[in-house]
């Protein structure tokens, strides 16, 4: 079994191609602000204040056989808002919906665990150098296929992780991961590698790489984060991602805080559904929308539910315009 690092080796590979063009200014980055839909759907879409919407795909639906990619899972939820002619996010879904040739290839350690107490999944590690291999030409494939499109805003980079774009193990015992090989070192330099990857992949593409802590500590995701932006060679694009946004600092209040300190690009999703007021701060769907000035961040993907009725069409169109005041219009 080869890993792709060794400790404290942190180098992160990018495309010298890429290097240039940044370097050179040929470069333009259309990043995304304001309000998306968290899935697609005809009815949402159409409400004025969505500026578009998340692609969700799972690897395994587009690479079920090796080297071998089909995107027609990303084109027919593209095909359901096809008409609204709006923006759209990519997010490929990897962790333990990793192709069953990647997590069943024995060379390969896996962290394998009860996933929300009812599915025992397996997920390869991040930090090896056969993942890291199948995520570069994931990556590529990707890109061919959907890199010159100009409504595609903003690519997530996939993680092998419990959900496989979220930034986390929850669920997982910190000793299970230990075991299959993790260290803090090995986790930052094989997502900040995957991240390079997508980057160089998509070079005129803003992305997003999920942070939540890791073990309990938020000091991966903040050197995640923080290395990324400050790569020169990746021209400012890899921003942050929080798919927790509640309004609550109670709940990784350590990494909350890092992010708040980012002075990179900060991009959000709604933690539940406005309705379970349990998760938001004092029951307030709305302090969604006030942590989100308070951060500085640029865009958010409430719940597509969110959009189909008119309930918070004046937070939507408040926070749009903020957004669009503080980060230049779209």
């Amino acid at each position: 079994m080869t890993d792709t690092f060794s400790e404290p080796c942190r180098e992160i590979v990018v495309d010298a191609a890429m290097l240039v063009a940044l370097s050179l200014g040929f470069v333009v980055v259309a990043k995304p602000i304001g309000l998306f839909l968290s899935a697609p759907d005809p009815t949402a879409i159409a409400n004025s204040t969505a500026r578009g919407t998340l692609i969700r795909v799972r690897w395994d639906e587009i690479e079920s056989e090796k080297g071998q990619y089909s995107f027609a899972a990303v084109r027919r939820q593209l095909d359901r808002v096809k008409s609204a002619d709006k923006d759209w996010s990519l997010g490929i879904v990897a962790g333990q919906h990793a192709p069953s040739w990647l997590s069943d290839d024995a060379s390969i350690p896996v962290i394998k665990f009860d996933f929300r107490r009812t599915t025992t999944v397996k997920v390869p590690v991040q930090w090896n150098a056969e993942v890291q291999k199948r995520l570069k030409l994931l990556a590529q494939a990707a890109a061919k296929e959907f890199g010159d499109d100009a409504k595609l805003k903003l690519v997530y980079v996939p993680q092998m992780t419990a959900n496989g774009i979220e930034g986390h193990f929850n669920g997982c015992p910190n000793q299970t991961i230990d075991e299959a090989g993790y260290t803090e070192d090995k986790w930052v330099s094989g997502v900040e590698q995957t991240a390079a990857d997508f980057a160089a992949a998509f070079p005129t593409k803003a992305l997003a790489v999920e942070v939540h802590e890791v073990e309990r500590s938020a000091k991966p995701a903040t050197r995640i984060m923080n290395d990324l932006w400050n790569n020169k060679a990746l021209g400012h694009r890899v921003g942050v991602a929080m798919w927790w946004l509640s309004g609550r600092t109670s709940y990784q209040g350590d990494l909350v805080k890092a992010i708040k300190d980012f002075p990179g690009d900060k991009y959000a999703q709604v933690i539940a559904r406005s309705s379970d007021s349990s998760q938001f701060e004092d029951g307030d769907f709305k302090s969604v929308f006030r942590q989100a000035r308070e951060l500085g961040i640029r865009y958010i993907e409430p719940w597509e539910v969110e959009f189909k009725g008119s309930s918070f069409d004046d937070t939507f169109k408040d926070f749009n315009s903020w957004a669009d005041k503080t980060f230049g219009k779209s």
